[in-house]
């Protein structure tokens, strides 16, 4: 669209970020389609749009019913506006001069038409079977009428998939308001070279009308549009669909797709780890290696899951090396849920915050005996907060009243586990 830059930034300002796009993205067969059905059946919205990928094939299939039962006379008729048409000029080889369309309402023609007795196999023949109808009445249909800047006329019984499709999808993202809209793979219809302005339209919409977008999609340069232009975004990595999505913070995802963003250059050694506290742990012991934080062992299980079923050959190609380092706490499970693999190292300690606890549980603690001259009132109140505080907390308020910081911590447990750290490093660069 012809949204100067400058606008779309004001747009994305105004995203509520409770309501901002969800771009699912994932291989083929990964069950994208399936999820975002899913979604859409499940969404308590009233006011909700489904856009399958086959929405061009079934928008033509009922733009000939209602034609072949004299139905679209009795449409409104509405028109795109000159300044609208504009936008849509941009982004396709054709220059339209106007476009008349009319809404096809599917329920209400199959109701008068056949009432009860709907014979789906009368209408459709073999495309589509009664219950893939149900989602598709999901979708906003439209016939166009067009006339281009040269006088040639047509309709959408003589259009191309593609061109239907981008009017279409122009009508959902501009003319609607409040609407949960979900898309699947808009970008198979669409030319990659169109992907900048339909990423201001996708903005606009949720911007100004207030629409919330769910898509679908492989083209991963939306990612880099919507973060050029400031858009609070979601994203989830569909990996199988028997399994849940994994939402990824914009860091995991330019960490997953780091080939196409050749970010490790300098070393290929990648490490996952379950929160930010270990991160900087790591990144104070082992400082060469890229380290990134995933949110969670079990966020951490699922992406290694689907590393594992992608298969080392894929990642020796790229010359890329993927560690998952789990807190020592989480042993039992991944025995239990992940088959044995190369990836997989257990830290020598529960985690930074149970192992400071429990070192100062102890009446000969070997962390409180580096402080010299420490206040007897000070050690009493440290083991008061051990012992009633989860450790969580209990790190927290200990490192106030001894006036020290993580790094402090740290320097403390590279010393006690110094061997079983390094066997750890050794391992890492063999793998």
């Amino acid at each position: 669209m012809n949204f100067r830059n400058n606008r779309v930034l004001d747009y994305s300002s105004r995203i509520d970020t409770n309501s901002c796009p969800l771009i699912i993205l994932g291989n083929n067969g990964s069950g994208k389609t399936i999820k975002i059905t899913e979604k859409y059946k499940h969404e308590t919205a009233e006011k909700k749009t489904l856009v399958l990928s086959t929405y061009p094939v079934a928008s033509f299939v009922f733009a000939k019913a209602f034609h072949r039962k004299k139905y679209l006379d009795q449409l409104q008729t509405a028109e795109i506006l000159d300044n609208e048409i504009n936008h849509i000029n941009l982004v396709t080889a054709k220059l339209y001069k106007t476009i008349k369309y009319k809404v096809l309402d599917i329920n209400e023609f199959l109701s008068d038409n056949f009432g009860e007795k709907l014979n789906y196999k009368n209408l459709f023949g073999e495309l589509f079977d009664k219950d893939s109808l149900e989602i598709i009445y999901g979708s906003n249909y439209f016939y166009f009428d067009v006339e281009l800047v040269n006088g040639e006329k047509y309709s959408t019984l003589e259009m191309g998939v593609g061109e239907q499709y981008l009017i279409s999808l122009f009508l959902l993202l501009f003319k609607r308001k409040d609407q949960k809209l979900f898309i699947d793979e808009p970008f198979n219809y669409i030319s990659t070279k169109a992907l900048e302005n339909i990423t201001k339209l996708m903005i606009f919409s949720s911007s100004v009308n207030k629409n919330e977008i769910v898509m679908t999609t492989n083209a991963l340069e939306i990612i880099d549009y919507l973060k050029d232009f400031r858009c609070p975004f979601k994203i989830v990595l569909s990996t199988n669909y028997r399994e849940q999505n994994i939402e990824l913070s914009l860091e995991e995802f330019y960490n997953f797709f780091s080939e196409r963003y050749s970010l490790y250059n300098k070393s290929h050694n990648v490490i996952f780890v379950e929160d930010e506290l270990i991160k900087s742990f790591i990144n104070f012991t082992w400082p060469s290696l890229n380290v990134f934080q995933v949110g969670g062992s079990g966020k951490m299980k699922s992406l290694l899951k689907s590393i594992l079923d992608i298969g080392k050959p894929c990642f020796e190609e790229i010359n890329s090396k993927f560690i998952f380092v789990f807190d020592g706490d989480q042993a039992e499970s991944i025995i239990r849920e992940l088959p044995e693999n190369e990836y997989t190292h257990l830290l020598p300690f529960k985690d930074i915050e149970k192992f400071i606890c429990s070192d100062l549980s102890h009446s000969s603690s070997g962390f409180l005996s580096g402080f010299c001259g420490l206040e007897p009132y000070k050690i009493h109140q440290v083991k008061e907060i051990v012992e009633s505080c989860e450790s969580h907390e209990a790190y927290k308020r200990i490192k106030k009243v001894l006036g020290i910081n993580d790094y402090d911590c740290f320097s403390y447990i590279n010393n006690v586990f110094h061997e079983e750290l390094k066997q750890i490093k050794e391992l890492i660069e063999r793998v």
